[in-house]
């Protein structure tokens, strides 16, 4: 693992959650367009409650600060990245449209984040879950989110500090009002004649 120097470039910029699902939806838009997919991926610290329940807020907030600098630092230039919530980030890998190169990125965030954390009362390793999911043709972008967002949970209720790769499940559509007048008519049409 290679960590950047303290005199490495400015680092870049977390996006909001709003935007960042604004340029998701784009970014779909345009990959069904190609015919491409990449990957969505959310990655959420196992431990903060803990931290903060056994050492406190400020070193809880410490730790935090520590973690935002770390994911930066991991994150590749081809990709976008948030803070979706206290505990969880979100990557948006453009180039990332195998496993292999999930995984590989997946990885890197848990390199990053194991490296110990100094404290006031010592140093500290966390831990972090990561899932993934995919864009296909016909996905909207905040579906490949929750499908990541359901592969964390399911990385947490296995005992967290593991990536997993969810499916995305498509929302169902309601049919038009052309569907549903025609069905209706052909349904009439049956009953009356």
């Amino acid at each position: 693992m290679t960590t950047p120097s303290p005199t490495s470039p400015t680092l870049p910029e977390l996006l909001s959650r709003e935007r960042f699902i604004r340029l998701a939806a784009h970014t779909a838009f345009v990959s069904d367009i190609i015919g491409d997919r990449y990957a969505v991926l959310v990655m959420e610290i196992d431990q903060l409650d803990l931290v903060r329940a056994r050492f406190g807020a400020k070193t809880a907030e410490a730790c935090a600060a520590v973690i935002t600098r770390r994911f930066q630092e991991a994150m590749p230039p081809e990709t976008l990245g948030t803070q979706l919530r206290e505990d969880a980030y979100g990557v948006l890998a453009f180039a990332t449209g195998t496993e292999a190169a999930a995984l590989a990125l997946s990885d890197r965030l848990h390199d990053y984040m194991r490296t110990p954390i100094a404290t006031g009362s010592g140093e500290m390793v966390v831990s972090v879950s990561v899932g993934i999911a995919f864009t296909r043709h016909g996905v909207r972008a905040i579906d490949a989110l929750r499908a990541a967002e359901r592969a964390v949970i399911r990385v947490r209720q296995n005992g967290g500090d593991a990536t997993f790769i969810g499916r995305v499940v498509p929302t169902v559509t309601p049919p038009s009002f052309d569907q549903v007048t025609r069905r209706s008519s052909r349904e009439l049409v049956g009953v009356d004649g």
